[in-house]
């Protein structure tokens, strides 16, 4: 549950990011660190 509650923040963290930078690229770059982060939890 701790992989998935961070998972589930970062998510949140990456799209206001991208949303505000308004590019959508950013948003799948963060999401795959925030994958490697997870698997490594």
């Amino acid at each position: 549950m701790k992989a998935l509650g961070t998972g589930i923040v970062i998510a949140c963290i990456a799209g206001i990011i991208s949303f505000a930078a308004k590019n959508l690229q950013s948003f799948f770059i963060m999401m795959s660190g925030g994958v490697l982060i997870c698997f490594g939890i």
